[in-house]
């Protein structure tokens, strides 16, 4: 269904550059022309019926300014649609291959006398607009389309249209092909076919022109007149805005201020339908922008059955229309029938929801509240993206006054992925002293582009905030950080092997005092970087802490010359020092207060350090601090969440509550981490059998042993590709293979446990099948007591 843009909440921006002061570029009479009958026509009531303060015309901007900053107030206005239109000669730079649109005192290959056309590409990913119209009648405006093959710089049309629900763009030539105005015509060419169609009208067609028939059009009038062709680039539905047809002659009186379309009142949701399916089509959008005005419940029945009578087009106005100034108890009774359809319902409640947020704050606060979870986090992502700085930061603030502060940090937290204006919000964040909505944003800072880094950075640097709080956070999220601890483990142990490499290069080249100077500073410093390494980067359980600190301890040791007196004197104190902190690490109080450090650091293994810290208090028996942080640990996304899953699991089943340990094993078992998922299946085998289900305990025992099998033909694929021999690799790979035999361990109790199944249900061959592979697995305590279940089947029957 075509859609008539609502003139009173759209704008139109028309420039236009006719005259020029420099000799290398002839002037365009034509182009003044151009805009006082284009503007003429958007605002007849039978085109468009635009207001005239809505209508804005530049005519010859001289500077940058004169040309940006009335789209930038257009932009800032419109909240229905956005159109900018621009005539004049459109430039290319040699180094610059992009578009440049020309000014009054433009010269060729100059681009610091021209306007980029990024700069006004940037005001239309900033605008709420939900449609953009951008005509550009200039040579080589296919550059904005992004059809220059391989010229990064000249994709703006899908970087805008990634932040829109529509944007056209029309150019009137190729990326490399000229615009033409042709003397003695009182238009250019371009817009003379466009300046026809809508002031003539199209003979015969619908009562709206939509923007790809009027594409349609003027490309195949100026083909046939061998002009240059005209391109496009459309993104979403935009190509359905549409302007009154002049031509149009109705064959039904359609329904005006003085004969009203009859109202569809409540119960009469049949009865809409059959009307509408029976109606004109120029009937149709006066009846549905009625019934827009009915009760919640039916208006979400109505817009769930429009698709089935062949009318998709027609749901998005309708829903548009059904939210626009409803009260927010309706909009929520609105949504919640819009989930009966479970096909389309996160498509039209995102529709419902951005019509929503333009509501003021206090009802959008209330809006927040009162919807479900799910559809609150889809208006909190869309508020997040585009809403205004100064509404977003009275948004915040309201629903922290309301007690909702998740819903709060959540607003603040998105508005780091990608809104156009982020520096600006810090600014605002900063000059009212947020400090905690400033590392909200902090945190989402992986996706920020070096140059929105560098600004932020600068901010940050002239603001009265703590250094020690924002630096790290903005360090640790840098494109350049690892995002994962084995990332940090492997750079640290680089590092290690890196400066360890060039001691030993200095041991063979350098001789007398400077070799034992140089051999023992570089020994200290590798110690002193595994001890930061350890307590600043790859905290994250007592052990690992030690692990480095002992590799660091051995690399630094070998480092030294073998002749050295000081080997032996740094290896022992090291070793001691090691020896020292293990024992202090054995208390209990420090271990919790090394997690909950790591914990309020937000240091990328804090996953770990939940785990950790579930385990203590699980064993001093706090149960509900314990099941805390379990489920913290698991809902993130780090290796260590299925394992948090599967003792989450085991920790219920232990508390008896079986149903959630079924869960837990259910959601363990669906990961990527196979031998965790291997143990969670015999887990919810045992659960299984318990309730006396023996098949499906039996299938949870299969797919444990075949999801074992695929961890260790992994492992045995990496043993294969360690020598057996060697002084360094052979003891590797026993310790290798001794390690996937110890994790490998569901696999024979899954064997065990169908062996008893059989066992009981006096299958002695099956089960005896069973046992004896058991015994193969390497397994001891399971090959134990499949021994025992052996001995039991070799007894006489009595």
């Amino acid at each position: 269904m075509s859609a008539l843009p609502d003139p009173s909440t759209s704008r139109a921006v028309l420039i236009g550059t006719s005259e020029y002061t420099s000799p290398n570029l002839d002037g365009l009479p034509a182009v003044a022309a151009n805009l006082k009958a284009l503007a003429d026509l958007l605002c007849a009531p039978d085109v468009w019926g635009l207001p005239a303060q809505n209508c804005v015309v530049v005519t010859n901007p001289t500077t940058p300014r004169e040309l940006v900053h009335p789209i930038a107030q257009a932009a800032a206005e419109a909240t229905d649609t956005l159109l900018v239109y621009y005539a004049g000669h459109g430039l290319t730079m040699p180094m610059a291959p992009a578009l440049h649109l020309s000014l009054r005192d433009s010269e060729p290959n100059l681009s610091y006398t021209c306007v980029s056309y990024e700069s006004v590409r940037e005001q239309l990913v900033a605008t709420r607009a939900r449609r953009r119209i951008v005509v550009l009648d200039c040579c080589f405006s296919g550059h904005a389309l992004g059809m220059a093959s391989g010229d990064p710089s000249t994709r703006v049309v899908e970087e805008a249209g990634g932040f829109t629900e529509g944007t056209y763009l029309m150019a009137a030539a190729g990326s490399t092909k000229k615009a033409i105005s042709v003397p003695g015509e009182p238009y250019t060419a371009f817009t003379a076919e466009l300046l026809r169609l809508l002031s003539d009208g199209l003979p015969g067609g619908d009562r709206y022109l939509d923007l790809d028939t009027l594409f349609q059009h003027v490309d195949a009038r100026l083909r046939a007149k061998r002009r240059p062709e005209p391109q496009r680039r459309v993104h979403n539905t935009a190509g359905r805005v549409a302007f009154h047809n002049r031509a149009f002659v109705a064959d039904v009186e359609a329904p005006t201020a003085d004969t009203p379309a009859p109202p569809l009142t409540a119960g009469a949701t049949a009865v809409v339908l059959r009307t509408l399916i029976e109606s004109a089509r120029a009937d149709r959008s006066a009846r549905l922008a009625t019934a827009a005005r009915g009760p919640a419940a039916e208006v979400a029945e109505l817009a769930c059955l429009l698709p089935k009578a062949g009318m998709s087009y027609e749901v998005r106005d309708f829903l548009e229309k059904a939210a626009r100034d409803r009260p927010v108890r309706e909009i929520v009774s609105l949504v919640a029938g819009l989930h009966k359809d479970e096909r389309h319902a996160a498509r039209y409640t995102s529709i419902v929801l951005t019509e929503a947020a333009g509501l003021a704050v206090p009802d959008v606060a209330d809006l927040i509240a009162g919807l479900p979870a799910d559809d609150a986090d889809t208006l909190i992502r869309h508020l997040s993206q585009w809403s205004p700085i100064d509404r977003l930061v009275e948004l915040t603030r309201t629903l922290r006054a309301r007690g909702l502060r998740a819903q709060a940090s959540a607003l603040i937290g998105g508005a780091a992925g990608g809104r156009s204006d982020l520096v600006g919000l810090f600014s605002v964040l900063v000059d009212q002293g947020r400090d905690g909505d400033v590392e909200l944003l902090l945190r989402g800072s992986e996706n920020w582009s070096r140059r929105q880094r560098r600004s932020i950075d600068e901010v940050l640097r002239t603001s009265s905030l703590d250094r020690t709080t924002w630096r790290p956070l903005l360090r640790r999220h840098a494109f350049h950080s690892p995002k994962s601890i084995r990332a940090e483990f492997v750079r640290t142990y680089a590092v290690l092997l890196a400066l360890s490499t060039t001691l030993s290069t200095v041991d063979r080249n350098v001789h007398g005092v400077p070799r034992t100077v140089v051999l023992f500073g570089g020994a200290t410093l590798l110690f002193a970087y595994g001890v930061h390494a350890a307590h600043r980067i790859v905290l994250t359980h007592p052990n690992h802490y030690l692990g480095v600190i002992g590799g660091a301890t051995f690399v630094a040791g070998l480092s030294l010359p073998i002749a050295s007196v000081f080997q032996y004197a740094v290896t022992g104190v090291l070793a001691a020092f090691v020896w020292f902190l293990h024992r202090r690490l054995r208390d209990t109080r420090r271990v919790r207060a090394w997690y909950s450090e790591v914990i309020a650091g937000r240091r990328l293994n804090s996953p770990w350090a939940m785990h950790g810290l579930a385990s203590l208090e699980a064993e001093e028996g706090n149960v509900e601090t314990a099941r805390r942080w379990y489920r913290r640990a698991a809902d993130t996304d780090a290796v260590v969440a299925p394992r948090a899953m599967l003792d989450l699991g085991l920790f219920e089943e232990r508390q008896g509550d079986l149903d959630a340990a079924r869960a837990w094993f259910t959601k363990a078992a669906a990961q990527k981490d196979t031998a965790t998922a291997a143990r969670a299946m015999v887990h919810l085998g045992i659960l299984e059998e318990r309730q006396g289900a023996w098949k499906a305990a039996a299938d949870c025992y299969h797919r444990a042993i075949e999801t074992e099998r695929l961890y260790t033909a992994w492992n045995v694929y990496i043993l294969d590709l360690l020598p057996s021999d060697g002084t360094i690799t052979g003891p590797l790979r026993d310790r290798y293979a001794r390690s996937v035999t110890k994790r490998a361990d569901a696999a024979p109790w899954a064997m065990h446990n169908l062996g008893l199944i059989e066992e009981r249900q006096g299958n002695a061959d099956a089960a005896r099948d069973w046992y004896s592979k058991v015994a193969a697995l390497g397994n001891a305590e399971a090959a134990s007591r499949a021994s025992e279940g052996l001995a039991r089947l070799s007894r006489p029957v009595r």
